[in-house]
Order: C-alpha cells, then sequence, then structure tokens
C-alpha cells in the first residue's frame, strides 16, 4: 500500500500509530442513502484547513488528513447513532445517513483517535489507490428513523 498522496506535502508521518483493519465494521456519516467517492475527501482535500496551521502540528496536521470513522459494534452503535442524530436534528437536509461498512485490503490504514466527546472514534488513511470499491457496504441507516 502506498500513501504518497497522503504524506506528499507535509513533513508528518500520519501512520506512526495506524494499522490496517479488514475485519471490524465502521460507520460514516454521509450526504445521500447511497455512498459517494467525495464522502470520503479529507478535511485536507476539501481544503477545510486554517490558515494558521502550524506545519509542524502533526496531531493536527493528520486530523485534517484522516477521514473521520466510527467502530460499528453492539457496545458503540447507540453511541454513534445518538451523535449523528443529534447534528441531524440542527441540520436535517446536511448528511441525512449512515453508511456502515467494511475496508477492505489495500484501501487503507486506522489509527484510534477518540477524544472526550467521542470515545468511538478513528481517523481512516486513505492508500493513494483508494476507491468505493475498496470497501463493503454492509447498510445504510437513514437518521430520520430516530427522530
Amino acid at each position: 500500500m502506498e500513501f504518497r498522496k497522503l504524506h506528499g506535502d507535509t513533513a508528518c508521518n500520519c501512520l506512526t500509530k495506524a494499522e490496517s483493519n479488514e475485519t471490524d465494521l465502521f460507520a460514516r456519516k454521509i450526504n445521500k442513502p447511497f455512498a459517494r467517492e467525495k464522502d470520503f475527501d479529507s478535511k485536507w482535500e476539501k481544503g477545510n484547513v486554517p490558515f494558521d496551521l502550524n506545519p509542524n502540528d502533526c496531531r493536527t496536521v493528520c486530523g485534517l488528513k484522516g477521514i473521520s470513522v466510527n467502530i460499528w459494534n453492539e457496545n458503540s452503535q447507540e453511541h454513534v447513532i445518538e451523535k449523528f442524530v443529534t447534528t441531524f436534528r440542527i441540520s436535517p437536509r446536511h448528511k441525512d445517513s449512515i453508511l456502515v461498512f467494511k475496508f477492505r485490503e489495500q484501501s487503507g490504514m486506522v489509527e484510534f483517535t477518540p477524544n472526550r466527546l467521542d470515545e468511538f472514534h478513528y481517523d481512516f488513511y486513505k492508500s493513494d489507490d483508494f476507491a468505493l470499491d475498496r470497501i463493503d457496504k454492509i447498510q445504510i441507516i437513514n437518521l430520520a428513523d430516530f427522530v
């Protein structure tokens, strides 16, 4: 697996604690009831980078280059749904679905990056040849069903 796109414009190594994971299920909030390539664009790829970003702040740089996903299992499902429903209530037309999926080989690497608001958070770092066919789509959940 290659990560030239991930590391091409930074001195940070975002993969020091990341690993391949083709066994667990993950969830990501998406804009439509079907997955699209742009649902897996990072903030960095979208240009959502603070103008005063310190390029030596590797934690922030890698956070912007990673794609937020959540582990999806019996311990996390309720929390993840509630988190996404909370933001859905604020903006019901923006990201109205949850994609549950599994990564395939060579798709990329994940790093467990919990925070005080989300103990099930991971950053996903795409490999250079990542495409939607590198994930197995398991389920789409409509957030309106939980409101």
